[in-house]
């Protein structure tokens, strides 16, 4: 039977009944007492004591454990908290030609974020492409394509701006929290390692910064024996770009086992036009029905698997304030090749 944790209550009444035991005559219940105030300080203390221990119950174990409590259980099994990762990406440059855009050249967001040029470039055809890393890591640092970044300090010769590219700056990553250090804990307590099982290569690539831990596909013999094909989604959800699936790479080269080749990759998006009408039309139902639909393929996505229709659906009638839909594409179940995800294509509005 569950211990049944006095309350604040019970316990002020206690020590009201405690006092006049101890003090024949006396009426700890007289709201203009100190005997009464005395009984509600000590009951109080009282109180924060069992809340104490409460807390102190949960931390032994790896399912309730907490902040560093949970750093020190997963330490125990070799695993560290991921680290903040530093979003990146491209920024277009413009000037006179030959002008050189060095390295460490600092731009700055129009919130404060500093971003440092990693890559040399040379102005040409009034333009260059420069690589660049936010200084702080952190999902704070992605920034959408077009956003404008201005010069901390000026190049002679270059503009002091410098547009975002078109694919923006992403990857940046927070510091991996409780809920996913724990899940890892649990999944490495659960399936100890066996040296280069199914479940080795996905212990390995969910410990790389920037891969969704819950999005990773491992399949045996997929160019044959002796080969493994490693495939993820990046935190996001996104398709990982080559640096990340480099990392990954790299991770299950130095821990996997020599006699397995593992084939990392990135799936493959094959977008999936949509033909939707909703009920009522208005545009605030349409922006709705829009992240409706892209959270349905994230979740979805599931290389060489089937997306099905009735799902798609399922998905869009699930959207608060719309009546009724209509859905004219897909126009059935979207089987998918190998390797490849169904990613949301455009949509066409009543349709």
């Amino acid at each position: 039977m569950p211990y049944a944790r006095p309350t604040l209550a019970e316990l002020i009444r206690a020590s009201e009944a405690d006092i006049d035991a101890a003090l024949p005559g006396a009426d700890a219940r007289m709201p203009a007492s100190n005997l009464n105030v005395m009984a509600r300080v000590f009951a109080g203390a009282l109180h924060g004591v069992y809340g104490y221990l409460d807390w102190l119950a949960l931390q032994p174990f790896p399912s309730t454990a907490e902040a560093e409590i949970l750093d020190r259980r997963a330490a125990e099994w070799g695993l560290t908290r991921k680290p903040a990762a530093p979003a990146t990406g491209t920024v277009t440059v413009t000037g006179n030609d030959g002008v050189v855009v060095p390295t460490g050249w600092r731009l700055q967001r129009g919130d404060g974020a500093v971003f440092t040029a990693v890559t040399t470039a040379t102005i040409a055809g009034g333009a260059a492409s420069v690589t660049v890393l936010a200084e702080q890591p952190g999902a704070a640092g992605d920034t959408a394509a077009g956003v404008v970044l201005r010069a901390v300090s000026p190049v002679s010769g270059a503009r002091s701006d410098a547009v975002v590219g078109d694919d923006g700056l992403a990857a940046g990553t927070d510091s991996e929290g409780d809920e996913g250090l724990r899940a890892r804990l649990l999944e490495r307590i659960r399936l100890p390692p066996h040296g280069g099982a199914k479940h080795d290569y996905a212990a390995w690539t969910a410990a790389v910064p920037g891969v969704d831990a819950t999005r990773i596909w491992v399949m045996p013999r997929w160019i044959g024996a002796g080969t493994v094909g490693v495939t993820f989604l990046a935190v996001g959800p996104e398709i990982p770009g080559p640096a990340l699936v480099a990392a990954v790479r790299a991770a299950i080269d130095e821990a996997g086992p020599v006699t397995a080749e593992a084939v990392v990759f990135a799936p493959a998006a094959t977008p999936v036009p949509v033909g939707l009408s909703v009920s009522p039309d208005t545009p605030e139902l349409r922006m709705a029905a829009t992240a409706a639909l892209d959270a349905f393929f994230w979740g979805e996505a599931t290389p060489g698997g089937v997306l099905r229709l009735s799902r798609l659906s399922a998905a869009i009638s699930r959207v608060s304030g719309i009546d009724h839909h209509s859905l004219t594409a897909p126009a059935g179940d979207v089987v998918l090749e190998p390797g490849h995800i169904a990613t949301r294509g455009p949509i066409t509005w009543g349709a």
